[in-house]
């Protein structure tokens, strides 16, 4: 298994959006990335409630995503 620390990206531009989210129940979630069972990375997401559902937003843009990888 391989892991590494959770990147400024990530971070700042979570808490950004957050403080963007004005009158919007809204959450920094700090977790775990997944990719391929095998592979995981500290990561941190958005967690938004609208119409009272519960949404996860990532800011970043993910290459493991993108190829088709299971994350």
């Amino acid at each position: 298994m391989g892991s590494h620390g959770i990147s400024g990206c990530c971070a700042i531009g979570s808490l950004v959006l957050e403080y963007c989210l004005h009158g919007i129940k809204a959450e920094a979630v700090k977790g775990y990335m997944v990719i391929g069972d095998k592979y995981w990375i500290l990561h941190i997401w958005n967690k938004i409630y609208l119409a009272a559902k519960e949404h996860q937003i990532d800011i970043l843009k993910n290459p493991a995503k993108e190829t088709g990888l299971n994350v």
